[in-house]
């Protein structure tokens, strides 16, 4: 799964789990009302909304914490590539909607311009470079002149 999609995803399960806690502690509530009207009957159903409640906290909180971690990690993330970029390495990324790569990214690499790896086609005139990124769970979807290595 892509970071954006992982984050979409923990993003909407967080909105399901709290609209879900929200309606569990209306039946809390709901029946705690009834126990107090009419006695000790309701207290099995009680019990069994009270773990529900602890479960859908647990994983709700394990959401937060992901997202939060995301969030901490984010800005040295971006410190590094404004770090990278300054150091020569200055790149752009192109989505291929049709392709087979996931994405094509073309950097200025003096190193890899001489490359003979399939998967990098170099400007012979320049540092150019255009690498291939190969999805590693679907071999068969690779395009014949790119090899995993």
């Amino acid at each position: 799964m892509e970071l954006m999609s992982t984050i979409a995803t923990l993003d909407s399960h967080y909105l399901v789990l709290d609209s879900e806690l929200k309606e569990v502690n209306k039946d809390c509530q709901y029946l705690r009302g009834l126990t107090k009207r009419y006695g000790a009957h309701w207290d099995k159903a009680l019990k069994q909304l009270r773990s529900i409640k602890t479960q859908k906290e647990h994983a709700r909180k394990e959401v937060t914490m992901n997202l939060d971690l995301f969030k901490l990690h984010l800005p040295a993330a971006k410190a590094l590539c404004k770090k990278l970029q300054r150091n020569g390495c200055n790149l752009t990324v192109e989505k291929v909607e049709n392709g087979a790569p996931d994405f094509v990214l073309t950097v200025d690499s003096p190193i890899l311009a001489n490359s003979s790896s399939p998967a990098v086609q170099a400007d012979p005139l320049s540092s150019t470079v255009t690498l291939y990124k190969i999805p590693h769970d679907d071999p068969a979807a690779m395009p014949p002149h790119i090899t995993e290595r």
